[in-house]
């Protein structure tokens, strides 16, 4: 397919939601949290933070605009698929830092459900400008045994939603310090390779309630602990939050 007649059909105030929702939960309702909670301590931040993101989301687009659907990912992590009813579109979110990640593996034991939803641009081919210079892939799209995998895993994750889906885009962002540092909308196919990239900056919406920021979050300590997300966390089926393991805390402590 020719990527030049690739957009994203999303309106700019549902594009600005989605980013509130990510903003808040950085910041103004983690700060809520701590000064109602009075927490001496604080190792469960980014989980805590994706809680909120997932909450925002659901609570503030429009259920009659869009679907959203929570997936457990095994016993350990919840995420959260925006379906827009009417372009048949597919969104989620996820760092920055964590798709670059996935995207550089040079092997791929596991299917990651991002490798599962970007099936779905499996007919898309690599920007070039959009792509760095990788290493040897040291892996076959064509085998059989991943490919059952990924249709396995879209059958989990999607069989909930009202109608099929034409495309998935993964709503990638940075932060500093608590802060938005950058949004862009991105299609990978299904090598992880960005096909197409919108740059969503101009939706990020200033912030002046907040008048002091938290300490000891820093973004290069959240990404640090974002590495083990799917294994540190426990998902309590009446509670929005999650909170550590105990082994995982002792080891974070």
């Amino acid at each position: 397919m020719d990527n030049n007649t690739l957009s994203i059909p999303m309106a700019d105030n549902y594009k600005t939601i989605i980013i509130d929702a990510i903003r808040n939960a950085n910041k103004k309702d983690i700060m809520e949290f701590r000064m109602e909670r009075k927490v001496e301590t604080f190792n469960s931040v980014h989980f805590l933070k994706w809680d909120f993101i997932n909450t925002n989301i659901i609570r503030t687009l429009p259920s009659d605009q869009f679907q959203c659907v929570k997936v457990k990912r095994g016993p350990l992590w919840e995420l959260v698929l925006i379906y827009d009813k009417e372009t048949k579109y597919l969104y989620a979110a996820m760092q920055e830092k964590r798709f670059r990640q996935l995207s550089e593996r040079l092997y791929k034991e596991t299917v990651h459900y991002i490798d599962a939803l970007s099936s779905k641009n499996n007919d898309l081919e690599a920007d070039v400008d959009l792509n760095p210079a990788k290493q040897i892939y040291l892996f076959d799209t064509e085998n059989v045994d991943w490919n059952e995998q990924v249709e396995y895993e879209l059958k989990l994750m999607l069989h909930l939603l009202e109608g099929e889906v034409t495309r998935f885009v993964l709503v990638t962002f940075s932060t500093d310090k608590g802060e938005i540092a950058s949004v862009n909308a991105i299609m990978p196919n299904a090598e992880l390779e960005i096909a197409y990239e919108e740059n969503w900056n101009e939706f990020i919406t200033a912030d002046f309630s907040t008048a002091f920021e938290l300490q000891g979050t820093t973004s290069e300590h959240e990404e640090e602990i974002f590495v083990g997300l799917r294994e540190g966390v426990v998902s309590h089926q009446h509670d929005d939050l999650v909170q550590l393991r105990n082994d995982e805390m002792e080891k974070e402590g």
